[in-house]
């Protein structure tokens, strides 16, 4: 994680979009062994730290790149999509509610997804995941594309 993390904070200043579909690891070993666990007769405990929340630190110092989120969610999806939309300065975040019994999203080809904006939700309803990939791509363009002429226009 930490060498994505320094290839993408290192590439990212020569693109326009940054669509970050998923955390890499949000926790990560506080410590590593350079040799092998030995078999004990008792349990392990391996401790865990935060990884790095890579797309937020990109959004933090390159700001006017456009960046696309994704929270898969068990529950409350547009309240913790809308939260991590604010709280990672993301222009546009893809939720999905992560639930097997659904048949969606995980082990399937099918998905249902939502996309939030700071002002607008947009529903894409149940189809293939190629087809929502599509849908998604669109959208991006659109609100990159309306985001570059209002810079434009104010620039002038």
């Amino acid at each position: 994680s930490e060498e994505m993390y320094q290839s993408v904070m290192s590439n990212a200043k020569d693109f326009d979009i940054l669509i970050s579909t998923a955390a890499i690891a949000d926790y990560k070993p506080a410590n590593y062994s350079k040799t092998k666990y030995k078999k004990y007769e008792n349990n392990i405990a391996i401790e865990f730290t935060r990884g790095t929340d890579i797309i937020s630190s990109v959004s933090e110092k390159y700001r006017d790149l456009f960046t696309v989120g994704f929270a898969a969610e068990t529950d409350s999806l547009k309240k913790n999509a809308k939260d991590k939309l604010i709280k990672k300065n993301l222009d546009m975040i893809v939720g999905n509610i992560a639930n097997h019994e659904l048949k969606l999203g995980f082990e399937s080809d099918f998905n249902k997804v939502t996309i939030f904006t700071k002002d607008k939700v947009i529903e894409i309803p149940e189809d293939k995941k190629s087809e929502i990939a599509i849908k998604i791509l669109n959208i991006v363009a659109e609100y990159f594309s309306s985001k570059i002429s209002l810079v434009n226009k104010n620039v002038k």
